[in-house]
């Protein structure tokens, strides 16, 4: 897949290749930016010690609160499935590859987390986190193959999958 100069137009294509685009708006819906704001406030607000500050800089390992778990993995999108209920309803929040937005690096979506995981087979690598909308966990992959767990609950099952074998660890 070409890399374009909208990180939206890529997110796009990529749905299209996968014959989702235009895509239903339960399974994957861009919000605007009057409705991105205070989630994406209270997400950094939630799960990072940047608050925010967290609008215009990178959440990292080490900007991520207590507790905390990541894992090494081979597939992260196989795997994410595997960790987040496919039928809960979720935040996709993409961070700007190109730095284009104005206000903020993210483009903030609400959706399936089938629907994000087939996106992300499709698409370049980038940095992005899945939330629970009802904020008691967020999930992220980095640039070394790891999913990092934040919030109790979402920390547990990783902890449980990789002990019944579910979840490989590298």
């Amino acid at each position: 897949m070409a890399e374009n100069s909208d990180f939206r137009v890529d997110i796009d294509e990529a749905l299209t290749a996968l014959g989702q685009f235009p895509y239903s708006e339960t399974d994957l819906r861009l919000l605007s930016p009057d409705e991105c704001g205070n989630i994406l406030v209270t997400i950094l607000n939630r799960f990072t010690t940047l608050g925010d500050r967290g609008l215009t800089e990178y959440c990292d390992w080490d900007s991520f609160k207590e507790p905390k778990y990541s894992v090494r993995v081979e597939h992260a999108p196989a795997d994410l499935c595997r960790v987040v209920p496919l039928d809960e309803p979720v935040w996709f929040v993409a961070e700007d590859w190109y730095r284009n937005k104005p206000h903020d690096n993210f483009w903030l979506y609400e959706g399936k987390i089938e629907t994000i995981c087939n996106l992300l087979n499709e698409m370049y690598e980038f940095r992005y986190y899945v939330v629970s909308k009802t904020y008691d966990w967020l999930i992220s992959e980095n640039p070394q193959d790891c999913l990092i767990g934040v919030g109790s609950s979402i920390v547990e099952k990783m902890q449980y999958l990789v002990s019944i074998g579910e979840l490989w660890a590298l």
